[in-house]
């Protein structure tokens, strides 16, 4: 998503930010804004858990992330199956690292999302 927008590309649709909302609204505001330094910083906290939602079929693992962050149900329809043990680790952890809640509170005041005036 990063390296899409950097290049000229005009927002993303993000699976990751089904878990962490307000630090990928606060990455695209830092390229919308130029502040790629920042956008690289915001990634770079993120992927970890991008690289783990890749690991199976989606919506598979976001569930699970979703699971282990907000305790939503991991449980999915047939015919599709829960994450792996190897996956759900590597989920759980990654949620754990990026502390989502915590950084989504710190972020509610960032406007990142608002049409920068022109």
């Amino acid at each position: 998503m990063l390296a899409f927008m950097t290049t000229g590309g005009d927002g993303a649709i993000s699976v990751v930010s089904n878990v962490a909302p307000m630090l990928t609204a606060a990455m695209v505001g830092a390229v919308r804004k130029s502040a790629y330094l920042e956008a690289r910083r915001i990634n770079a906290h993120l992927f970890p858990l991008i690289e783990a939602l890749e690991l199976e079929s989606n919506p598979c693992p976001i569930k699970c992330a979703l699971h282990c962050a907000r305790g939503y149900s991991p449980a999915v329809r047939l015919p599709l199956v829960e994450v792996t043990e190897a996956t759900l680790a590597r989920v759980r952890a990654a949620v754990a690292e990026i502390d989502t809640l915590a950084i989504d509170t710190c972020l509610l005041a960032e406007r990142s999302l608002v049409p920068l005036s022109v």
